[in-house]
């Protein structure tokens, strides 16, 4: 189906204005937007009354993109994974995680900030996602079931383990050391693998008792 007018001065009105706030962050002004979306400031004002409505959509949108199919290669993909174990879709999200953040990160940083500093506006990204999160139950609990990770470790759990590597190697990697010597593909083998030894089901070692002569 094609974009309406409408539909297509909203995509440029967010395209131009994720551009700005990343570029002039709190100096940004709706005007400053305005011309860079190549439109008047009254049209933009028909679409969004104030500059923090559309820096909360902006940011929103562009923080969904990090976990929807777009960023993320098919986040419903990975889920659909046959899991042997955790080690192959961990390491699919984080690889392909990696690469979203390595070669979008001037739109990655500001979305970053914004969940650090208003978690009130990053709320919507959550709630847009929470779909997904009974089938990650799933394939956890299903993953136990057949011993290839530990009762102990309950879904919500693994999940806070992904997000909260996930979300600051992205902070390190666009905010805090954007130009350090970055190795993105070793470092999502490394968290997939940590992750992964570290939710496995741990081996009794059985001691033998020394017999008294």
């Amino acid at each position: 189906m094609a974009e309406t007018k409408e539909q297509k001065q909203l995509s440029r009105i967010r395209r131009a204005a994720l551009a700005v706030f990343a570029e002039y962050r709190g100096k940004a002004t709706m005007a400053m937007i305005a011309k860079r979306a190549r439109l008047s400031e009254e049209t933009l004002l028909t679409h969004y009354a104030s500059k923090d409505d559309l820096f909360a959509d902006v940011l929103a949108l562009g923080a969904l993109e990090m976990v929807t199919p777009g960023a993320m290669k098919g986040f419903s993909d990975i889920l659909a994974l046959p899991w042997k174990d955790a080690r192959k879709p961990l390491t699919t999200y984080f690889t392909n995680y990696a690469q979203f953040v390595r070669t979008n990160a001037p739109r990655v940083k500001p979305v970053l900030q914004e969940a650090i500093l208003r978690p009130q506006t990053f709320a919507r990204v959550l709630a847009a996602r929470r779909g997904a999160y009974p089938r990650f139950c799933n394939l956890v609990e299903d993953l136990q079931a057949r011993g290839r990770v530990r009762r102990d470790v309950t879904p919500i759990a693994l999940l806070c383990m992904v997000l909260s590597t996930a979300w600051g190697y992205g902070l390190a990697r666009a905010v805090l050391m954007p130009d350090a010597d970055w190795d993105d593909d070793a470092l999502a083998l490394m968290f997939a693998s940590v992750l992964a030894d570290g939710t496995r089901p741990r081996t009794r070692r059985v001691v033998k008792k020394k017999t008294k002569r």
